[in-house]
């Protein structure tokens, strides 16, 4: 069995895929299959993939096209090896990506992901930045309690395809949720959290393409959902099993209160009026002298209508000056 199973669920990459597995089969370490599954793309991506003759290679097809996270999960269902890498088939590895996280993770058994910074390029390769968040300046571990607080407050600071995971970490938390159909890397991350520690690597290991197709486009009405609010299903969702799971009191009652506001101002804003009383409740038990938790309770019992009618207000209000 290899090593590691690099996964490709391609679609419609046909500009970049050639570069992507170019790279790959150039890695310094070469114990690892490369599993690419291709969506049902309607260019010459599949032309271009079937181009290639090495043995490390395995290649799938879906009969219809399936979407980014069933396509995905049949990579890892298909993946044979102890260390997994889902790559966007836009990306592209540096000659030592696989070999310097493969020894990082055998050095960290307690770690079950491994990410690294990026070279971040727009879609002529151009160099255009790194790695988002707030990073560790060295190599550095954090462990699973810090890991999961930070994804909490902080959101995804994780890059999807600079990452290598063992796949004992699927084996224990699941495969990816198709609810997320833009943030189930993050909503993966935080499961993930709540049992193994996160390694960093301060090197650039991945090129990371950034481009008008790969911008997540998520939206509530009419309005498009940004940040936290985007990852609003995948906190809440790892925070009930954080209650669970978590040995310790790793939140403040002032970071609970603040979260389950978050919580609280996502709902209201999205005009679930119910559920968003419920949060502002939660984050009135963890600070009950919070003058803006007990605004937004009132707030909450009035009709919707009326909800329209001050928001309308506010924003004239606001243009007027």
């Amino acid at each position: 069995m290899p090593q590691v199973s690099v996964c490709v669920p391609s679609y419609n990459h046909s500009k970049f895929i050639k570069e992507l597995i170019e790279s790959v089969l150039s890695q310094t370490f070469t114990d690892f299959e490369l599993i690419i599954c291709d969506d049902a793309s309607t260019d010459s991506s599949v032309e271009i993939i079937k181009s290639f003759n090495d043995r490390r290679i395995r290649f799938y097809q879906n009969e219809k096209n399936l979407g980014i996270v069933e396509t995905m999960n049949r990579c890892i269902s298909l993946a044979q090896g102890e260390f997994i890498n889902i790559i966007g088939s836009d990306d592209a590895m540096l000659p030592n990506n696989l070999l310097k996280k493969v020894e990082f993770l055998k050095a960290h058994p307690y770690a079950g992901i491994v990410y690294s910074d990026i070279d971040k390029i727009d879609e002529g390769g151009q160099l255009i930045g790194h790695i988002w968040g707030n990073q560790s300046k060295t190599d550095t571990i954090l462990d699973k309690t810090t890991a999961f607080k930070r994804l909490i407050q902080e959101g995804n600071f994780l890059c999807h395809s600079a990452a290598l995971l063992r796949k004992q970490c699927h084996d224990q938390v699941g495969i990816y949720d198709e609810r997320f159909r833009s943030n189930q890397d993050y909503d993966m991350w935080l499961r993930i959290s709540l049992h193994y520690d996160v390694g960093y690597m301060v090197e650039p290991l991945i090129k990371y393409r950034w481009h008008q197709n790969n911008i997540t486009r998520d939206y509530v009405g009419e309005h498009r959902l940004k940040g936290k609010d985007k990852d609003y299903l995948a906190r809440k969702a790892a925070l009930e099993q954080y209650h669970q799971f978590a040995q310790g009191k790793i939140f403040t009652d002032n970071e609970l209160a603040q979260i389950y506001c978050e919580f609280g101002q996502f709902s209201y804003w999205t005009d679930d009026l119910r559920t968003a009383r419920g949060f502002f409740l939660k984050a009135l038990k963890h600070n009950s002298f919070s003058i803006k938790i007990f605004i937004y309770i009132i707030l909450s019992l009035f009709p919707v209508g009326m909800i329209h009618f001050l928001r309308h207000l506010k924003n004239i209000l606001k243009r007027e000056k």
